[in-house]
């Protein structure tokens, strides 16, 4: 089991000017994005640039230094319209996961960037929903998701268009209800579930996400509490089943004093799991 420790926020936020909670500081968020975004295929260092001192010697490529002007620059509507349209999917994301450590995004934004069809549930395979900003519907996936995503016997049949299936699903201090936590695309292989507010029935996920790779479960209060709060979640969980699983998040949980064995039970590699 590897340990990890990040920053602490900086006593200076503590002032009137501060955000309204810790969780709404570019620090924790930065934080609380930390495990997925070294396992996400360019999530680069001028995502978290102003984490660093010198942040002179890191610079934004130029695209994205045009499109947070345009960003800057435009009312909603004029983004939405006159913008949006002409921007490729990995600049798209891209632009998401700069807002989302920095000033998350609305849904209204959020929405422009996915685009208004029916079967648009992510943006290049990524959906990302930092709160308390935005918030996912809970009929979120059964209203969006396309057919090459809906839940079936031939749900890993191959499609042309890769970039269209949801891969990684990210929700950061914002409700999720159980409803919606089951109706996830089976072809979700990163999964985050940071600071969510109520209590989720992990069990239940090794049947309905088969090919998971990474899953992060840190900085919940309902697996921080005590040990055994902790163990009625992850206890349950059927780890065998997620054969494919490579990556377990439980930074600020209770770690049960079995379960790093339960996890690795039967395995040739084990887990790693980021306390």
């Amino acid at each position: 089991m590897r340990r990890y420790s990040g920053p602490a926020p900086p006593k200076s936020w503590a002032s009137k000017f501060a955000p309204a909670s810790l969780y709404e500081t570019t620090t924790w968020r930065a934080q609380a994005l930390s495990l997925i975004a070294v396992h996400l295929p360019r999530f680069t260092r001028h995502h978290f640039a102003f984490l660093y001192d010198d942040t002179s010697s890191v610079l934004l490529p130029l695209t994205m230094l045009c499109l947070c002007k345009a960003f800057a620059l435009c009312t909603f509507r004029e983004f939405a319209e006159e913008v949006v349209p002409y921007i490729p999917s990995h600049l798209k994301r891209e632009l998401i996961r700069y807002h989302a450590i920095r000033a998350p995004l609305s849904d209204a934004y959020l929405r422009a960037l996915r685009g208004s069809s029916s079967d648009e549930c992510s943006v290049d395979g990524e959906l990302l929903i930092i709160g308390p900003q935005s918030t996912l519907e809970e009929d979120f996936f059964t209203h969006s998701t396309s057919p090459t995503q809906a839940r079936s016997e031939s749900w890993d049949i191959e499609v042309d268009d890769s970039s269209r299936i949801l891969h990684t699903f990210i929700l950061v201090h914002s409700p999720l209800s159980t409803s919606t936590l089951l109706s996830l695309p089976p072809s979700i292989t990163h999964l985050a579930l940071i600071h969510v507010p109520q209590m989720l029935p992990i069990h239940r996920l090794p049947v309905a996400l088969p090919l998971l790779q990474l899953l992060d479960l840190s900085y919940n209060d309902w697996l921080a509490k005590d040990e055994e709060s902790s163990a009625f979640v992850l206890q349950r969980v059927d780890w065998r089943r997620w054969r494919g699983l490579q990556v377990l998040g439980l930074r600020g949980c209770c770690i049960p004093q079995a379960l790093e064995k339960k996890v690795n039970l039967g395995r040739w590699d084990d887990v790693l799991i980021v306390v």
